[in-house]
């Protein structure tokens, strides 16, 4: 941007000039009757979940007018697919899928029923590209980074252990490991 276009952008800002929105079209018939499909599946799906996000006529009009555009589009092969996708996850008990929203549904929908695809607000969580002990430098913070949890076969508590790895193991290693699997095998075997 030049300094006239900037110049000119401040005052339309400062006039209170706006440009104008377009809004979407009308909805055609077989977009209304998508809509209506798609909150009709919705509400058979988790009647709980459909009450909790639309509890009077009122609201849910306001939802069904919140989603009319992401949902106008969509057909009912492609509602049926995805809600049929739900409906095994929901069966499979996963906890994502254990309280619906409507955004969640529509966007599961929108996706094709995949499962990998990130969600809307959703971020992929990635392992960080430096270690933070290397990036550190302490030895205190390389013993964190290392630190598992543990469980204590004679008192059967977690506890937090710092792995080294050993390039050769000895046989107080061998008899220590033997030790260990032997009192797990017993309180498995009760």
């Amino acid at each position: 941007m030049n300094k006239n276009q900037i110049a000119s952008f401040v005052e339309r800002a400062n006039s209170g000039e706006r440009r104008s929105v377009k809004s979407p079209p009308p909805l055609q018939a077989r977009e209304r009757e998508a809509i209506y499909y798609f909150f009709a599946k919705f509400k058979m799906l988790d009647p709980i979940a459909f009450d909790k996000a639309m509890p009077d006529e009122r609201q849910e009009n306001a939802v069904k007018t919140e989603f009319a555009n992401s949902i106008r589009g969509f057909t009912k092969e492609q509602i049926d697919f995805g809600f049929g996708e739900l409906k095994k996850l929901i069966g499979m008990n996963l906890p994502d899928y254990r309280f619906l929203t409507v955004a969640r549904v529509v966007g599961f929908v929108a996706n094709g029923g995949n499962t990998e695809v990130a969600r809307s607000g959703m971020y992929k969580i990635a392992p960080p590209v430096i270690k933070p002990a290397a990036a550190i430098g302490s030895s205190i913070e390389a013993m964190r980074a290392q630190a598992v949890n543990v469980l204590n076969p004679q008192t059967g508590e977690y506890g937090v252990a710092v792995v080294t790895p050993k390039s050769k193991l000895t046989k107080n290693d061998k008899a220590q490991a033997e030790a260990t699997l032997s009192s797990l095998s017993s309180m498995f075997d009760e």
